[in-house]
């Protein structure tokens, strides 16, 4: 149950940051379209890798169905931090130009 709250609490934080971050980066006339799709992405994506990693335990080993799901968390999370040092980079680089 606690593991659960925490995992809400961050899913709810990363979520309106990447709201806000949606918001301020996407042309408004396609600011619609674009939520719709990231969140057609995002429930899909939930029954696919589940279907997946079920099909590759049950093909070969849990194992290997663990080393998939490792090696997916460390790919994301390595585009979850280039990411955010580029939208950092470019954010004080705005800053700088506006105050300039």
């Amino acid at each position: 149950m606690i593991t659960m709250f925490f995992l809400a609490a961050i899913a709810g934080v990363a979520s309106v940051k990447m709201e806000q971050w949606l918001v301020t980066s996407v042309d408004h006339k396609i600011l619609a379209s674009t939520v719709g799709l990231l969140n057609t992405i995002l429930m899909a994506v939930a029954p696919i890798m589940t279907t997946v990693l079920t099909t590759i335990s049950g093909s070969f080993n849990v194992t290997v169905a663990l080393v998939t799901l490792l090696v997916i968390q460390v790919i994301t999370l390595i585009v979850a931090i280039f990411v955010s040092l580029k939208t950092r980079k470019v954010t004080q680089n705005s800053n700088e130009v506006a105050a300039a």
